[in-house]
């Protein structure tokens, strides 16, 4: 499956009572899952079928240095063997999260269910008043009271912003919102993008050759990680 946008049904979980990342040292129980002696093979897990990636981007607008940001992370996955997607935020229909609403609207409906289904969720965010943007904190504020889709999911975050802090500010409440909902979010690497409007070629390739490598390392940590949490025995 290519990293194609997606306008993005639906089961049931139960979310689990997470308050903050530390509660599971997740890098301690991914080191220690790698050191055993297992194979982890990213194309077909325990699980009998490919790794599904899903990305999304907090970003709305067309030509969003998270989108590139995003894009790329996906291709990392996608070498990796796994199935990537792209859930476009801005072409959805999802009204400011209300209870007078009565019921979910269908293109809700249709993310949770493709969260539902995926291994990996890749959210790539830019900070809106050192804040997360309203777009994306709109969707999570929705789906927290719904079927919650991010329970017990490997989640990876990064961002980029034009300023020369990137998301910093940002991220940290992102993390919590989403450790939160059950999430388990990778601690590092932390990736904030600052310069936004310079980091980036022509061709949409990121110029700085370490982000970019830290990027693929976040990426093949969180396949790796959700591959770990498919192994017998294993719970979180």
């Amino acid at each position: 499956m290519d990293a194609t946008h997606a306008a993005v049904h639906v089961q049931t979980r139960n979310s689990a009572d997470y308050n903050t990342v530390s509660d599971i040292n997740f890098e301690f129980v991914l080191s220690e899952l790698l050191a055993a002696e297992i194979c982890f093979t990213i194309n077909e897990g325990r699980s009998g079928k490919t790794m599904d990636v899903i990305g999304i981007s907090g970003s709305l607008r067309k030509e969003s240095t998270n989108t590139k940001a995003l894009n790329i992370a996906l291709r990392f996955a996608r070498e990796a063997g796994a199935a990537v997607r792209a859930v476009d935020l801005g072409q959805m229909a999802i009204p400011i999260y209300s209870e007078d609403i009565p019921a979910p609207p269908p293109d809700l409906l249709i993310l949770q269910s493709v969260l539902l289904e995926t291994d990996v969720i890749l959210i790539a965010s830019p900070e809106y008043n050192h804040s997360i943007p309203g777009g994306l904190k709109n969707v999570l504020d929705w789906l927290s009271v719904m079927d919650n889709p991010f329970d017990g999911k490997v989640t990876a975050i990064f961002g980029v912003s034009n300023g020369p802090f990137g998301t910093v500010r940002m991220q940290p409440q992102l993390r919590q919102v989403l450790a939160n909902l059950g999430s388990i979010v990778l601690p590092k690497p932390q990736i904030c993008i600052r310069n936004g409007n310079e980091a980036f070629t022509p061709s949409e390739e990121l110029t700085d050759k370490n982000t970019e490598n830290h990027l693929k390392t976040l990426v093949l940590k969180s396949l790796k990680l959700a591959e770990a949490l498919k192994m017998p025995g294993i719970q979180i």
